[in-house]
């Protein structure tokens, strides 16, 4: 976020003063700058993209890998695991499930909601 406010702002700044701008010639040493922010700041949403990617894997195979670990270390424990054990483990873990995933998503929400606040806070 802090990169596009950092475009936004020269983008802002560039349309201004364009009159400025024209006068002297600077169209071309603008349109570099411009352009290198909006590099740095496409480099900056892959990144997070990918991240966001791999995180959004992980805790959307976390549940199952929860249940396939939980049987295997309940037989390694010498546990017979038998149809009533397994269904009703597998029905306990479904109730999970929908908490673990949504989890993730609540707390990225709440920290776009601190950062609107702040910057509402700012503007106001």
């Amino acid at each position: 976020m802090a990169m596009r406010d950092r475009r936004v702002k020269l983008t802002n700044e560039v349309l201004q003063g364009m009159r400025i701008l024209k006068l002297f010639a600077w169209e071309d040493p603008m349109l570099k700058e411009l352009l290198a922010k909006r590099d740095r700041e496409l480099t900056q949403i892959r990144l997070n993209m990918l991240w966001g990617g791999m995180i959004s894997f992980l805790f959307t195979a976390t549940p199952v890998l929860v249940t396939c670990t939980t049987f295997v270390l309940y037989t390694v424990l010498g546990n017979k695991l038998t149809a009533a054990t397994a269904y009703t483990s597998l029905t306990l873990f479904n109730l999970l499930r929908f908490p673990i995933v949504v989890i993730p998503l609540m707390i990225t929400r709440v920290i776009d909601l601190i950062v609107v606040h702040k910057r509402l806070s700012k503007f106001l």
